[in-house]
């Protein structure tokens, strides 16, 4: 007897998929969910090499991005001293959502915070950044990449712009995560952003270096006069990280740029609104809309509403769009999610007269079209939590190519409770 019981209680002849041409079984393999893919790794070793490899991991994630409304989740931290920075995994789009913790833990100080700086192809970047000076070590910051499906993880050498920090310097740093296809290489760069203080007053000056996922190393590149905003990851869309930034203390806000293929920062115009109105001085936040375009949370202003703005046409200013979202009375915190369905999630957050009191939060669910606002439970989501940023569940190795399949061999008895092969 030779057939593939699948969970959802389907038979297969596995004669069949034994007679299919290479070519044919890679395709059709190369359509179905990673979930899947994971289990049947185990059916044989030709399979097993098939889905482990780079090349297979590629042409699934092709398939992915260019499927309409791909399913996205979120990656949410534990903010809790007593769940040790605990990552979490939340379909926001599911009927019943659920946090699954996942098997997964960061190599981190106990006292330090881990932060999320955003995502591409399925890889999540994440740092640990106590800034705490160790003796003979200097200031502890690191980054890591990982795939939180797989739960592969690299953890990136030392940044040559780390040499630069001083425990009570100002300084701002932000990191962003992306893909450039002209070299097939996954690149993080790291913006470095510090006070100089001369005989002429205050001046800023952003240091920048880029990690090569492929080199796996760091190298520094020409400083730029972009200051971007504290803690602010850059958003990857059309192969490029983009970031708010400053050139000046009192300047007004730019948007900025930074094209992966040729390492060189370029300005996009924003709304025009932006450079009139003092209600977006402060307060934005990106987010990607699936997939299709650059969209710009504006955070409330003293509690009233959100604006959401969203760029139609790449870098063409009279394609931004605004809607409002109203807060019905409610202290609204920030966009997590935004669905193909035209529903936002949104934080709310315990505040008393405008001064937030509490990390504890709940979530809602706006509704664009009705303009609408209800409640939505999570099962498991962590009281404290930080938002870590969306990704879509791929095979893509922050080890290049490396191979995933150690990393279930410890659950592979529970997988084959719901996955059988028989030969």
């Amino acid at each position: 007897m030779k057939t593939i019981v699948f969970d959802s209680g389907t038979i297969m002849d596995h004669s069949i998929w034994r007679n299919l041409p290479p070519e044919i079984m890679e395709h059709v393999l190369s359509l179905l969910p990673v979930r899947y893919l994971c289990r049947f790794k185990c059916v044989s070793p030709s399979w097993n090499s098939l889905i482990s490899s780079p090349h297979f991991a590629k042409t699934h994630l092709h398939i992915t991005n260019n499927t309409p409304n791909k399913p996205q989740k979120t990656l949410l931290i534990s903010s809790s001293c007593d769940l040790s920075r605990d990552l979490y995994s939340v379909d926001f789009a599911a009927t019943n959502p659920t946090a699954e913790q996942l098997d997964f833990a960061l190599s981190v100080r106990p006292t330090n915070r881990v932060r999320g700086w955003g995502s591409c192809n399925g890889l999540v970047l994440v740092s640990d950044e106590g800034l705490v000076q160790v003796p003979d070590e200097g200031i502890y910051y690191n980054l890591f990449l990982f795939n939180p499906f797989t739960t592969e993880c690299k953890e990136l050498p030392d940044s040559p712009l780390l040499d630069l920090l001083y425990y009570d310097d100002v300084h701002y740093i932000a990191n962003g995560l992306g893909y450039d296809s002209s070299t097939d290489d996954y690149k993080v760069v790291m913006l470095y952003s510090h006070l100089i203080v001369d005989f002429n007053g205050f001046s800023c000056i952003t240091s920048v270096a880029v990690y090569s996922l492929k080199t796996d190393a760091w190298r520094r590149i020409q400083d730029s006069r972009y200051n971007p905003e504290e803690h602010f990851h850059g958003v990857c869309f059309n192969e490029r990280l983009h970031w708010l930034c400053s050139t000046t203390h009192d300047s007004p806000k730019v948007f900025v740029a930074f094209n992966l293929w040729d390492e060189n920062f370029r300005e996009v115009h924003l709304p025009t609104l932006f450079t009139s109105s003092n209600k977006y001085r402060r307060g934005y936040r990106f987010r990607v809309v699936l997939g299709s375009c650059l969209c710009l949370v504006v955070s409330p202003y003293k509690g009233v509403e959100i604006d959401v703005w969203k760029m139609m046409k790449y870098g063409v200013r009279e394609s931004w769009t605004k809607f409002t979202i109203a807060n019905h009375g409610m202290p609204l915190g920030d966009v997590l999610y935004l669905t193909a369905k035209e529903e936002f999630v949104l934080r709310i957050i315990e505040e008393v007269n405008g001064v937030r009191i509490s990390d504890e939060s709940g979530l809602l669910v706006y509704n664009l079209k009705n303009e609408t606002l209800r409640d939505m439970v999570v099962c498991g989501i962590p009281t404290k939590y930080t938002f870590g940023g969306n990704y879509i569940e791929t095979l893509v190795s922050p080890n290049h190519g490396g191979r995933i399949w150690r990393h279930y061999e410890a659950s592979l008895g529970e997988s084959l409770k719901s996955y059988q092969v028989y030969f």
